[in-house]
């Protein structure tokens, strides 16, 4: 996985960011859902590295506290293309979160490989980033959409 580096000269702020991969940041009052893959364009059998990660900002809107999922649920997650490559289900049980207690500049991160098969060549399909969260409804998963070999779009 590609890094992004900053680097600051005087008062000029240059950021570099990975030429090959794309990322997707959403803000939710004090949290920033960053989803990133390693590449901008798949190939059928090519592994694709995912990482999702929560950041709790030091500012924002209200702060969401203790962030748990409803019962039994991972509180994040990672979904891949084809809706049948879930990072949860990947793991061992103990490995999975389903609270996160992250002071203001925290953050954890949660990654995965995916490959795609045959049958999604041609295709765009969606990465997602979960954030699932008790009493709350509605959130939208942070998504990229990702092209798989030669795409007809």
């Amino acid at each position: 996985m590609h890094k992004i580096i900053v680097i600051t000269i005087g008062f000029l702020l240059v950021v570099i960011l990975p030429s090959c991969g794309v990322s997707q940041i959403t803000v939710l009052n004090d949290l920033s859902l960053v989803l990133q893959l390693d590449q901008s364009h798949g190939e059928v059998g090519k592994p694709i590295e995912i990482s999702f990660t929560v950041i709790r900002t030091k500012s924002g809107g209200p702060p969401l506290g203790l962030l748990e999922a409803p019962e039994g649920e991972p509180v994040i997650d990672i979904i891949a293309g084809d809706g049948v490559t879930v990072w949860s289900v990947q793991q061992p049980p103990d490995r999975i979160p389903h609270s996160l207690n992250l002071a203001p500049g925290e953050s954890t991160t949660i990654r995965m490989i995916w490959i795609p098969g045959p049958e999604l060549d041609r295709q765009r399909v969606t990465i997602s980033g979960i954030l699932r969260l008790k009493g709350v409804t509605g959130l939208q998963p942070t998504q990229i959409q990702l092209p798989i070999g030669e795409t007809r779009f």
